[in-house]
């Protein structure tokens, strides 16, 4: 088995066993590889000449006030099925580790079913709170007059985001490529990417509609301003309630991700609210 850094000419090939994995679809992976490829790490291994597995590694910064450390996340890590259990994603997952630990780097990944977790515990993953969930009922069916809401910029999504996170201990804090990659994904995916504008500031919102709720993947209003600002949004939808996702200090309903520490960290708990990738 040979496993070496992507090149261009392997895309095609990657694209294809990620869709088969995955289910996405290929002009969706597509948009990953070009905005994603020269910025960040992806290993792969190969059978010969055919590509049977393939990880990526997205680099970030975990933002505490004024400092910072460094973060790497795992995504779409995969193995063709005829080549599991024979210790291929092992390999790969050693090859980025040895990377992000010369970085003295925090990874983060959320597995794709609750069955891989004692997988990742083996390399040193512990199970850790990303968000939390509010729900919210009581919406106006009016829109608030005092209130305007319009698509949101990728200049204004930075803005809001790093004065929202500057307030969030141990946030995941992307920067403007990466987060102007965010709003392309979550409206090509069927999502919006809004701006709410009132007398009192201004506040972005991303997420998607389902059947009579309004889920927000993200939204940067202070906590003394959230209640606010999601009635404001209530106005301008005509599904019957909003669910939030919140840093998990916030809320109730927990979702887990798994990160491997760096030396000397202790967090409990993230604030990685948004599926952008």
């Amino acid at each position: 088995m040979i496993y070496r850094f992507a090149s261009r000419q392997d895309i095609p090939n990657m694209e294809t066993l990620w869709c088969s994995t995955f289910g996405d679809s290929r002009a969706y992976v597509q948009q990953f590889y070009a905005h994603w490829f020269d910025r960040a790490v992806f290993c792969i291994a190969l059978d010969n000449e055919r590509l049977v597995g393939i990880s990526h590694m997205l680099p970030m910064t975990i933002r505490n006030g004024t400092t910072e450390r460094c973060g790497k996340y795992l995504y779409a890590c995969a193995v063709h099925p005829e080549y599991r259990q024979h210790g291929i994603f092992g390999t790969l997952l050693k090859r980025l580790h040895e990377i992000g630990d010369a970085e003295n780097a925090e990874f983060l990944l959320v597995p794709a079913k609750d069955a891989l977790i004692p997988y990742y515990e083996k390399f040193g993953y512990r199970i850790t709170p990303f968000f939390s969930v509010e729900l919210y009922t009581a919406l106006p069916r009016t829109a608030d007059s005092q209130a305007e809401m319009c698509e949101l910029t990728a200049e204004d999504y930075c803005r809001l985001r790093n004065k929202r996170l500057q307030t969030i201990p141990d946030a995941i804090e992307l920067d403007f490529d990466a987060l102007h990659y965010a709003l392309q994904e979550i409206r090509n995916s069927g999502g919006f990417a809004k701006k709410i504008i009132l007398p009192e500031g201004e506040c972005a919102l991303l997420g998607y509609t389902d059947k009579d709720t309004v889920h927000l993947r993200e939204i940067t209003a202070l906590p003394a301003m959230r209640e606010r600002f999601i009635k404001a949004a209530g106005g301008f939808f005509s599904e019957k309630q909003i669910t939030c996702r919140l840093p998990f200090s916030d809320g109730t309903a927990i979702r887990n991700g798994m990160v491997r520490r760096a030396a000397g960290t202790v967090q409990d708990a993230y604030y990685f609210p948004i599926d952008y990738l």
